[in-house]
């Protein structure tokens, strides 16, 4: 009984020494200078206070990062002081992300490693930091192409947020992690993690990591040379950065695009763009000017206008100088540098920039055949050192053996018990997962039983459009034509009536009674949409509406459409025309924008205006209304998606996604007649 007694004890000694452990946190693991480490002249600062003060000092970075890094480390005095790891561990976090956007790596990596121990002894967001903090370290690492440790950072934040169910973490996390495939240069990983944030976005309603997901869509497409893909997700990032006023991937976009250019040889356009960039991003961004400055040189040496290819490129030299880049950017740099002289007929200059530029092409390939070397080496070093720890345990086997001799009576009463435990919990999780999946049968039956219920209604309303159409047009429009008739057949007998004021303004007014009978009839069931579908309908709905409105609408309609199966298309059109009418109605806008997509059996509507948007209060009673309301009814019976993202200054975009398969009709296809981006 002796060895069970020194068994609870080392258990009790190794409790108690976990709890001190937990309670005495080691508030002098990093330098902080002995007037942080006194607390001379400082007050305990309340925890409520250092969180405001470091919520603060993030808004305050974006404009004003110096003056934001002394707040927080004036946050990090106060948490020291306070013995408050939180706060202690939030403060080093932004400390070090500071260092990182300076290019300041192993500056930042030692902030980061400092906070570590704080972010695990936390006592109200210890999950939420860590994360945090597995997400800042991917960056340093990135940006040093240590990419291995980068990964396992990557890894280690996917299961924390995961395991948290933080969605706007993990959708921070994919953005990142397919930014790092781009770099890396495997654009298919770039493109499942970009779409897997994407998706994520879409359920959670939020779109503010939008033009970083579609920035990484377009570098991977242009890795892969898939042009089409990659001008489609390059404005789509420009058009969301600028509607979210997002300066920085809305360089980025701007990049990628005029890369794009130059590479089918259109350097007009590619300037247009590398211009723009200079425009948006003034002095905010050393590596955004240095792809401006770069891609002006080489759009101009294009145009074979040598003289301004050269001081772009030789701006592009002195940032690279000043800043911490690639030396591959460096030596593209020199190799734009020496073909620039060389046509000029400067060769001195030419050979002078081409010599640099091979040694340092020569330099990258001997780092990247060591770097081989050095992985072999470990691995051969692994290998001897696993045999030997085999060896080792062969040894602590037998010994392993005696013991288990002596432990097997211990054994044998403790999974005695162990299965009676694991039975009990094994018949009261089947009771529960039985529960579940009945409530799951019954959630999905009302669902399936909810939408039903709304296509009937939906089928409803468009049968009595059709009934009310039809008697229209067959009922009291041939009435009015025979009232005009016999009004017509009044002057031969009355030779004064045709003179009659009266009497012309009656006809007038027959006549433009019968017009807008007409139309009304036309907008409850359109024959266009009957006979070309619903790209068709839309173009001519847009054109008629323009007529008599005033609002200047754009249908763009930018790939061929499939026919779709009758009540699908009907029901698209009434989602658009409902739309467009509430732009008229309360927008005050002058311009409109309706796009219809068909790509990878999904059907992409935008609708997009320039009026007068929603604010976050209006939006809400917005959402409450009839108009939207009976919007999203329709969506949802179509198993549709819908997002809108509006603001005061720069108008309304609604954004809808339909999976088309279970409605295509795949033996009538017919290809668009508008052009894209065309004016109506």
């Amino acid at each position: 009984m002796k060895w069970k007694s020194c068994i609870i004890v080392q258990l009790l000694l190794f409790l108690a020494v976990g709890l001190t452990a937990q309670e005495q946190i080691p508030f002098t693991e990093f330098p902080l200078g002995v007037e942080y480490r006194r607390g001379l002249g400082l007050k305990i600062r309340d925890t409520a206070e250092i969180g405001g003060l470091i919520r603060s000092n993030r808004k305050l970075y974006k404009r004003f990062p110096d003056s934001a890094l002394h707040g927080f480390r004036k946050a990090l005095k106060w948490s020291v002081n306070a013995r408050y790891p939180d706060g202690v561990a939030m403060a080093l976090l932004n400390i070090g992300a500071y260092h990182a956007n300076k290019g300041l790596y192993q500056e930042a990596l030692r902030y980061y490693k400092y906070a570590l121990p704080y972010c695990r002894s936390a006592i109200q967001k210890r999950e939420q930091l860590l994360l945090n903090y597995f997400i800042n370290m991917t960056v340093p690492y990135s940006f040093q192409g240590k990419n291995d440790s980068a990964i396992l950072f990557y890894i280690s934040a996917v299961e924390t947020a995961k395991r948290i169910k933080d969605s706007s973490a993990l959708m921070h996390v994919y953005a990142n992690l397919s930014g790092f495939y781009v770099n890396t240069g495997l654009h298919d990983k770039a493109i499942i993690y970009a779409k897997e944030g994407e998706r994520i976005s879409m359920l959670i309603s939020d779109s503010s990591r939008h033009p970083q997901l579609y920035c990484n869509l377009t570098a991977a497409y242009g890795g892969k040379k898939e042009w089409d893909s990659l001008l489609h997700y390059g404005e789509l990032a420009l058009s969301r950065a600028r509607m979210l006023k997002d300066l920085r991937h809305g360089s980025s976009a701007l990049s990628h695009l005029g890369t794009y250019y130059l590479t089918q040889k259109e350097p007009v356009n590619a300037i247009q763009h590398f211009q723009e960039m200079l425009v948006t991003e003034g002095d905010q961004s050393h590596f955004r000017l240095l792809d401006a400055y770069k891609g002006l040189g080489r759009a101009y040496y294009d145009l074979q206008q040598d003289k301004r290819a050269l001081s772009y490129t030789l701006r592009a030299l002195e940032i690279a100088k000043s800043s911490n880049v690639r030396n591959s950017i460096l030596t593209s740099i020199w190799f734009d540098l020496a073909r620039i002289y060389n046509r000029m007929g400067n060769y001195k200059e030419a050979i002078d920039y081409l010599g640099p530029y091979a040694e340092l092409k020569d330099s990258l390939m001997s780092v990247e055949r060591n770097k081989s070397v050095d992985l072999l080496e470990a691995q051969y070093q692994a290998a001897e050192k696993n045999k030997k720890i085999a060896e080792h345990q062969v040894l602590l086997k037998t010994k392993e053996i005696e013991i288990q001799k002596k432990n097997l009576w211990i054994l044998g009463v403790s999974l005695g018990a162990l299965l009676i435990s694991v039975s009990s919990v094994s018949l009261y999780r089947y009771s529960k997962h039985k529960q579940k999946l009945q409530s799951q049968e019954m959630y999905t039956l009302q669902q399936e039983q909810e939408i039903s219920n709304l296509k009937s209604m939906i089928r409803g309303e468009e049968k009595e459009r059709t009934r009310l159409a039809r008697e229209l047009h067959d009922g009291i429009m041939v009435q009015l034509s025979s009232v005009k008739m016999n009004l017509n057949s009044l002057p031969p007998a009355f030779n004064d009536l045709q003179e009659l004021p009266q009497f012309q303004q009656t006809v007038q007014q027959l006549d433009q009674a019968t017009i807008e009978l007409r139309r009304t009839a036309h907008n409850l069931m359109p024959d266009m949409l009957l006979e070309g579908g619903i790209g068709e309908a839309v173009f001519y709905f847009c054109k008629n509406l323009q007529q008599n409105s005033g609002l200047k609408i754009a249908f763009q309609m930018q790939e061929a459409l499939p026919r779709l199966q009758q009540e699908f298309e009907l029901s698209t059109y009434r989602i658009i025309q409902e739309l467009v009418q509430n732009i008229i109605k309360h927008a005050n806008a002058s311009k409109a924008i309706v796009q219809l997509i068909c790509r990878d059996d999904h059907l992409f509507i935008t609708v997009t205006d320039n009026g007068g948007g929603f604010t976050e209060a209006s939006l809400d009673s917005a959402k409450s209304g009839m108009g939207l309301k009976s919007i999203r009814t329709r969506v949802r019976a179509l198993n549709g998606t819908m997002e809108i993202v509006s603001n005061p200054t720069d108008g309304t975009a609604v954004y809808l996604e339909f999976d088309i398969r279970t409605v295509l009709l795949k033996q009538n296809m017919y290809e668009s007649q508008s052009q894209p981006d065309s004016s109506l």
